[in-house]
């Protein structure tokens, strides 16, 4: 369990030194999520490491267009569009 706790503290906007996929983040850190016992990571604490993964000019960009009751799903597609 501790080394998926690394996992997912360590979940970078890049991989192997090229810019990740907003996608590949997003469905790396819902995996990790489920591998955790239940209620370790909250919804709003995914999104967090969500954002502090993605280029750090997005979340300027994506932040003011999510909504509290926004989905998983919605956070990706919004994230990717912008």
């Amino acid at each position: 369990m501790d080394n998926t706790y690394h996992k997912w503290q360590h979940v970078h906007k890049t991989s192997d030194s090229q810019p990740a996929c907003i996608r590949k983040i997003a469905e790396g850190l819902a995996d990790l999520k489920e591998s955790l016992p239940g209620g370790s990571i909250s919804d709003n604490a995914q999104k967090q490491r969500f954002l502090d993964a993605i280029d750090s000019r997005l979340p300027f960009n994506v932040e003011p267009e999510l909504r509290k009751e926004a989905t998983w799903d919605q956070i990706i597609v919004v994230t990717e569009q912008a």
